[in-house]
């Protein structure tokens, strides 16, 4: 088991994935995102105090996911951050109401990646939103009560 003192403090890890360098990046409660390079050893954080790229939207993060591009897909409280690995780029996602194709609520809670590479993410009170490379937005699905073929329910914490 590798120690990293740069952790050396409690962290409630929510969830965790491992990117096509085979390091891994840790989604906590309250504490932000840690990125951890195990070939070097070393520990950097993500937080909202964080100095850009490493400012993230939330400390309080649900889900991490890696996509096929080997990007970072981040899920908090206050929406989605987007890290570009290869070109420390980091990419803000949070919910406008005057844009159609922005994150359909602030809290996102769960993001998946399909089979299809179609990147889907649930939010709490927004229904599920997929992501759309081509326009870098989001098409929502949402309940609709005249709509028996609508979504059961916008409150779709967890639920992917």
């Amino acid at each position: 088991m590798q120690k990293f003192p740069e952790i050396n403090r409690f962290v409630a890890i929510r969830t965790m994935a491992e990117d096509k360098n085979g390091d891994l990046w840790l989604s906590t409660q309250e504490k932000g995102l840690y990125f951890l390079d195990l070939k070097r050893k070393k520990v950097i954080e993500f937080s909202e105090r964080g100095i850009p790229p490493y400012r993230i939207l939330s400390d309080n993060i649900f889900s991490v996911a890696i996509d096929v591009n080997n990007e970072v897909w981040v899920a908090g409280d206050n929406g989605l951050n987007r890290i570009d690995i290869a070109n420390n780029k980091n990419t803000p996602y949070v919910h406008n109401p005057k844009n159609p194709n922005s994150l359909s609520h602030k809290f996102a809670n769960y993001i998946f990646e399909d089979d299809r590479k179609n990147l889907w993410v649930s939010t709490d009170g927004g229904g599920i939103n997929l992501y759309d490379r081509k326009t870098d937005g989001f098409i929502k699905f949402n309940h609709n009560k005249d709509d028996e073929n609508s979504l059961l329910g916008d409150k779709n914490q967890f639920n992917l």
